[in-house]
């Protein structure tokens, strides 16, 4: 069967091939694309919740360049659009892992900057987690409406071990 004969993936076989690429190329240790050798001009953000283990755990301290253009592979901080945040919450409502991470941000409305790992697919990109995977792009996504577009705010470029 030729390439343009393949089925199409399900969102379940990207997301398990997306993550598994990602695991078995960083199980040693993440390095970023382009590392930095120094902070000077990046954002700091520590890690909050345990969607990026076992890669980058909780309370890792990262450092993002807002300048540089995000590809395929990279670890970004992104903006979830808010039907993104409201879809999430609304799936893990009765997650008691997630509420004993997430639940107070949500509570104040916090919820939505994100730490994701960058993939695409045909050229669709997608914001990938160990559990899950959302289009980038945002629009129909498994049940219910139609999700509105994430934004990208930064690509990882140092990690403080």
């Amino acid at each position: 069967m030729s390439a343009a004969q393949q089925p199409t993936p399900t969102y379940a076989d990207l997301h398990a091939m997306f993550w598994h690429e990602f695991v078995a190329k960083h199980e040693v240790g993440y390095q970023p694309r382009l590392p930095a050798e120094s902070t000077q001009g990046l954002v700091p953000v520590t890690g909050h919740g345990y969607c990026m283990t076992p890669i980058i755990k909780h309370g890792t301290r990262m450092w993002f360049d807002r300048s540089l253009a995000p590809e395929s592979g990279d670890v970004v901080t992104a903006q979830f659009h808010p039907t993104v945040i409201e879809r999430t919450l609304r799936d893990r409502a009765n997650d008691a892992d997630f509420q004993r991470a997430y639940g107070d941000e949500a509570k104040r409305g916090e919820l939505g900057r994100v730490i994701k790992l960058l993939c695409s697919y045909r050229g669709v990109p997608f914001l990938v987690t160990n559990d899950s995977m959302v289009p980038l792009n945002g629009g129909k996504y498994g049940a219910g409406p139609p999700l509105g577009p994430s934004k990208i705010i930064g690509v990882l470029r140092r990690i403080d071990a």
